[in-house]
């Protein structure tokens, strides 16, 4: 969680202080969720301590929300998510015959490759004055 928050922010732009909200937002909303997750109301729940997480599905377009519309268009994608994927969880047993579990397992495999793009932009954006490589370990 904790990753997909820094590379949104930084891949987006923001500045550090925009960072430590977006932290303090994202563990706040999977502190809830599983909260809500271990409780059972009606239909909401499964009564089992489930973590709740950030998808990585939605990275790379959040990153281009953040960077294009600032942080109130990234509210808006995540507000507009969370509605499209209560919708679509609450038919998910209608889908079941063209959902199985290989369709889904090669999605999820697949997600990943979405974000590697923009995880090696990062890797090779040092800040200023810093060495191009590590130091060798020292074996401590």
């Amino acid at each position: 969680m904790a990753a997909t928050a820094s590379i949104v922010a930084s891949a987006g732009g923001q500045s550090e202080g925009y960072l430590s909200w977006i932290l303090f937002a994202a563990f706040a909303v999977c502190g809830l969720g599983t909260i809500f997750q271990t409780m059972q109301l009606w239909r909401v729940g499964s009564g089992y301590p489930l973590s709740i997480v950030a998808a990585t599905a939605f990275i790379a377009i959040s990153i281009s929300a953040l960077a294009e519309g600032g942080p109130a268009m990234l509210s808006s994608l995540i507000a507009a998510s969370a509605l499209v994927q209560v919708a679509f969880i609450s038919r998910l047993s209608l889908l079941r015959r063209f959902i199985t579990p290989v369709v889904s397992g090669t999605i999820l495999m697949l997600l990943p490759a979405t974000v590697i793009p923009v995880v090696f932009t990062q890797l090779s954006d040092l800040p200023e004055g810093a060495p191009d490589w590590p130091p060798p370990f020292s074996g401590v």
